[in-house]
């Protein structure tokens, strides 16, 4: 009878370890200590009430570090005047409204035109964008490609610089 007794108790044990072993910890892992929050699948949508532009921007993952800081990684920008921009990962600086664009981008226009670079800086305030990485341009029968580049006016203006060359096509330039 009194083996009984002793399974039972350890059964009971038994059943408890399994139990206490798929409890949750807390996990402590160094250099986290920054992170503020961390969010996936973001849309954010923004409108200026002055002159009625907008900007979309989806992310599949944002991670704030400070007040002023967010990280996104792979994202995607469109603005009302059919800018579309795509990426890798970039850095937004609230108080500065700034967007530090990492790695590949490619910004593409209604039109189909498309921009490939390697970084980019973009001043939300004064609405200007800057790379200093080599830049391709792919056109309506035009590639321009250049060591350097801005853009000004919702990516609407734009000019290059150092080493500029371009390639037109002789059958885009005939009627």
């Amino acid at each position: 009878m009194w083996y009984k007794w002793m399974v039972g108790i350890f059964i009971v044990i038994g059943i408890s370890l399994i139990l206490r072993s798929g409890e949750v910890k807390p996990v402590k892992t160094e250099g986290t200590s920054d992170i503020s929050r961390s969010m996936t699948k973001v849309y954010m949508s923004e409108k200026n009430l002055d002159n009625d532009s907008f900007m979309e921007l989806y992310t599949d993952k944002a991670v704030q570090y400070t007040d002023d800081n967010i990280c996104l990684c792979k994202f995607e920008i469109h603005t009302n005047n059919g800018v579309h921009m795509k990426g890798e990962n970039a850095r937004y600086d609230i108080n500065q409204s700034s967007l530090k664009i990492l790695g590949p981008i490619i910004i593409e226009t209604q039109d189909g035109d498309k921009a490939y670079m390697d970084g980019l800086i973009w001043d939300r305030k004064s609405d200007i964008a800057n790379t200093d990485s080599p830049i391709k341009v792919e056109g309506r029968g035009i590639i321009v490609e250049a060591k350097k580049a801005r853009f000004s006016n919702n990516f609407n203006s734009f000019s290059f610089s150092g080493g500029v060359n371009a390639k037109i096509y002789n059958n885009y330039l005939t009627p």
